[in-house]
């Protein structure tokens, strides 16, 4: 049996210039170089099987976190460009 890997080539669209940590800008940690260079380690092994995301809706989502954030996120980076 393999261990199933979660993986879309939309990660890479996540890259950041600098991640924030106690108030100072900091080189990005999770960039996408690092996360395919994992894969590619993965790929090599027959221990893994990769698939796609699969889409769960709100529901998990509001099941742990107050619906005011959501609210608050779904405009967040929108009204911060603004």
């Amino acid at each position: 049996m393999s261990m199933k890997v979660v993986y879309s080539p939309n990660h890479q669209r996540h890259n950041p210039v600098h991640e924030v940590q106690f108030g100072v800008p900091i080189p990005y940690f999770e960039a996408p170089a690092r996360a395919e260079a994992i894969r590619s380690a993965l790929e090599e092994d027959d221990g893994f099987a990769f698939v796609g995301p699969a889409e769960h809706g709100d529901r998990p989502i509001l099941a742990v976190h107050d619906p005011g954030l959501l609210r608050y996120l779904e405009s967040a980076w929108r009204d911060w460009e603004s």
